[in-house]
């Protein structure tokens, strides 16, 4: 037998009795193989135990590239697959994935030349823990195939993978198999970790800002899907906007299914008339969006992004003539797509990994092929669906790891045909990061990364008029091309109007992304600290300390509450029918509202989290120690009135809410004022949010809280040994002076620790505070409430007077009004003596 490497080089023999005469320099690598299934070149051994894995299509070659996809749905146990995937695009990937590999290297003919290339499609079965144990028993030559007649697929000529199967499946898959030093591609992912095949949104916003500024379209309404994404989305063509002096004048968020905040739209639009809109919305709301017919739509610019994954056609939208639409390069494979069409899977020369998928996927069986359902396969696709921009991504994927794997080859092995063993030593640990500097085209689009793990992207504009939608331009590399020759705008009837439409704003012209104030010497978003600012926006925060803050103020909260509910019960009963309770009801809301005002320190910044860190604390401790002092100015007003005597409630109510709504008038006019608190950056092309927070700031907006503190402990002093209402006066004057030292400790703290735990030390000190006076006054006082009874019964015998016995708990409390009338010798109105001695404490009520 005769040893030779392609393209049939005489590189060594074979004896009939198995000596082995190699010949060749070592340059050229053979490839692995045996008579064994499961030989793992990797491993060199074979591994008969290792377990038969069927649920894979296979194309030999001399490298391998892999993929993952969901092609079967989740079994009824863990790690077993389930039928055939239900899920949108699920063949059509797998279709694109196969496509990719075959074709390759008659799309590219330059590529790799005298090597073949060859795929492996992985199930995952929908499943993360079945796609990681698939592709673990592959990388560890532990799982075979069952087609004998070729060579079992080897790990190390396997170059890397793409991932396709939603957010969670691609991140779990990558972090399991990211260590093992292969190029991982992802159709999406959540976070900038992974390297995907998605195009930077900043460069969307990017070209619609320079075709709002090439056309003056300066004065802007920005209408959005209303969900996480398309938030970002807005918040980061504010920064980007403002960088071209375009002011944005509103932001509506929309559903299609909410018809009120489409009359919302309609309403704002109709008042503004000559103002530029631009829609950033999803398909399904965007068509609802123009058939409302509220909504006047001439003469007006518009400026539609139709590159989301969604936008697979854009006929089917009523777009207002003279619409400005922005779609993306690149976002089909017009080549795979023609494919499709003329694809028969009983093509002569047709490789057996198509037939193996066909059979899977129509559950049929072909002629000649063996298979485990008996219906007949179809010979081509009845219809096609919709254009896939999930295949485009995957074609594309593929395609960079080949050309990744190109470069390297060709720099490392420029004169030997073949993979030469220093490709293997040197060139395959390094494509990881050699695939962020691949450049090529595709389909007259420029593939690349974007100096970051998304794909640089390319956008075509669009007018669209009534003979059809017109190409107008194209935005790339930060230059647009824009053909004003080509624009049209029209009027009502459909007539195409002589000039430009211009954006004009006539009145309430205030931007919300530009400031109006003088500028100042440094920007308030560069003073803040780096640990301030997050890539979401309004979301739970996820980390330890919040998860822990979070768990105990609701767990007070709770018990605030349950307090409450446990007096009103003591209260119908009739136990404290005699006593004016509303004032503990404020106490114990305050304090409830209190605990709760820790929850926007525990979320990401948006506008209403930004607010809310402000005016909640401040709310909650205004409303408490105002309860607290108008308790204690009561105290005393009782001890100069004397037995019997009554305080108004209608001044203490009056009270609390005027010492409380000092505060609430603070934070409202600090919260207009200071419109917007939620602060963008963009960092690198990515949109990050921060809330404008300064430390003395804060300080500052809570001075009244600290007066009135200081001031409930001066004055408690005063009343401490005051015994009307259970004693009281003394719970109230240790709670507040233990609050002192709390906000004297956290001002401490907040001002010399780093501003990473700024958000954690107001939190403690805010629970601390909630958890004094719950502990400290509520507890005790409950305690005592729970023991009254009134008990005034006959006994014969005991501490008893005229008969009848006095609960002593009855002399701690001020009774609702005096058993009798006394008269003076001047005047017949009552009076009320000022001493309990006075009173003959053993009359019965």
């Amino acid at each position: 037998m005769v040893f030779m490497s392609r393209p049939f080089d005489y590189i060594g023999e074979l004896s009939t009795t198995g000596d082995v005469t190699v010949i060749h320099d070592k340059s050229v690598v053979l490839p692995a193989s045996s008579q064994c299934s499961g030989w793992c070149s990797k491993c060199r051994q074979c591994k008969p135990r290792g377990k038969s894995d069927d649920q894979k299509l296979y194309l030999q070659g001399d490298i391998l590239i892999s993929g993952v996809f969901p092609i079967h749905q989740r079994g009824l146990t863990s790690f077993k697959c389930g039928f055939v995937s239900g899920m949108l695009g699920s063949d059509r990937a797998v279709e694109a994935f196969m496509y990719a590999i075959e074709s390759s290297q008659s799309r590219y003919p330059y590529l790799l030349p005298s090597v073949n290339v060859g795929g492996l499609v992985f199930d995952s079965c929908s499943d993360t823990s079945h796609a990681v144990q698939s592709i673990g028993n592959f990388e560890s030559c532990s799982t075979s195939l069952s087609n004998s007649e070729l060579w079992a697929p080897d790990p190390s000529s396997n170059m890397g993978y793409v991932l396709d199967g939603g957010e969670g499946v691609n991140q779990y898959v990558w972090r399991a198999i990211r260590h093992i030093g292969k190029i991982v591609l992802a159709t999406d992912a959540d976070g900038d970790e992974l390297p995907t095949l998605n195009e930077e949104a900043a460069g969307e916003l990017e070209a619609i800002s320079s075709v709002l500024f090439h056309l003056n379209w300066t004065d802007i309404i920005i209408l959005a899907t209303n969900s996480t994404r398309h938030v970002q989305l807005v918040h980061s063509l504010f920064v980007i906007a403002a960088r071209s002096n375009i002011c944005v004048l509103k932001t509506i968020y929309f559903e299609h299914y909410n018809t009120s905040s489409l009359n919302t739209i309609a309403r704002e639009l109709n008042s503004s008339p000559k103002m530029a809109v631009v829609v950033l919305a999803h398909k399904t709301d965007t068509l609802k969006l123009f058939q409302h017919n509220g909504i006047i739509r001439f003469p007006r610019p518009w400026l539609v992004s139709v590159t989301s994954d969604d936008w697979r056609s854009t006929s089917d939208v009523h777009f207002p003539y003279g619409s400005i639409l922005l779609d993306k390069k690149g976002k089909f494979s017009k080549h795979f797509e023609e494919f499709s069409l003329a694809f028969k899977i009983t093509d002569s020369g047709l490789n057996p990994w198509w037939q193996h998928y066909w059979q899977e996927r129509f559950q049929c069986k072909l002629p000649g092929v063996n298979s485990k359902y008996d219906a007949s396969c179809p010979n081509a696709y009845d219809s096609r669906d919709e254009p896939s921009t999930v295949a485009a991504k995957i074609i594309k994927g593929v395609d960079l790891i080949l050309h990744s794997i190109h470069d390297r080859y060709m720099e490392l092995c420029p004169s030997i045909m073949g993979l030469c063993a220093r490709f293997l030593n040197e060139g395959v640990p390094a494509l990881p990061s050699v695939i962020k500097s691949v450049r090529f085209e595709f389909e007259q689009e420029t593939v690349r990364f974007a100096g970051s793990n998304r794909l640089d992207a390319s956008y075509v504009i669009k007018s669209h008029q009534p003979r059809g939608t017109v190409k107008i331009g194209e935005w790339h590399d930060f230059h647009l091309q824009l053909d004003f020759n080509k624009l049209r705008f029209y009027d009502n009837n459909g007539d195409v109007l002589p000039s430009t439409l211009y954006s004009q704003c006539y009145e309430d012209c205030m931007c919300l992304n530009i400031k109006t104030t003088p500028p100042t010497t440094e920007p308030a978003v560069e003073v803040l600290d780096p640990a301030h600012f997050s890539n979401s926006s309004g979301q739970f925060n996820g980390v330890l300390w919040a998860t822990v803050i979070l768990a105990i103020a609701a767990s007070g909260a709770f018990i605030s509450f349950v307090l409450m509910l446990y007096v009103l019960y003591k209260v119908c009963s009739g136990a404290l029918a005699k006593r004016h309770v509303w004032l503990g009801f404020m106490l114990l809301a305050g304090v409830m509202l209190l605990y709760l005002s820790v929850i926007p320190f525990t979320f990401t910044p948006s506008e209403g989290v930004c607010g809310l860190r402000y005016f909640a604390p401040g709310f909650s401790y205004a409303l408490c120690f105002a309860s607290i002092l108008v308790k204690l100015t009561s105290l005393r007003d009782y001890r100069l009135i004397g037995l019997g005597g009554e305080v108004s409630n209608l001044n203490q109510m009056l009270s609390v809410l005027f010492v409380s709504g000092v505060q609430i008038a603070v934070g409202v006019q600090y919260w207009v004022q200071n419109k917007p608190m939620l602060l963008t950056r963009s960092i690198g092309l990515d949109a990050m949010f921060a809330c404008s927070f300064e430390k003395k700031e804060f300080v500052v907006y809570l001075v009244y809280i600290m007066i009135l503190i200081v001031t409930c402990s001066l004055y408690g002093i005063g009343v401490r040994n005051e015994r009307k209402n259970m004693g009281e006066a003394k719970l109230l004057l240790t709670c507040s002076w233990l609050c002192v030292v709390v906000w004297v400790a956290w001002l401490i703290v907040v001002f010399v620790l780093s501003s990473q735990y700024t958000d954690a030390s107001i939190c403690i000190a805010i629970l601390a505070c909630a958890t004094l006076m719950l502990v400290g006054i509520f507890i005790p006082k409950i305690h005592l409430v729970s023991r009254l009874k009134y008990d005034v019964s006959k006994h014969a015998s005991g501490n008893a007077s005229n008969g009848y016995k006095v609960d002593p708990d009855f002399f701690f409390e001020r009774p609702y009004s005096l058993p009798g009338t006394m008269t003076s010798t001047y005047s017949s109105v009552k009076t009320f003596p000022k001493s309990i001695t006075n009173f003959d404490s053993s009359m019965s009520y």
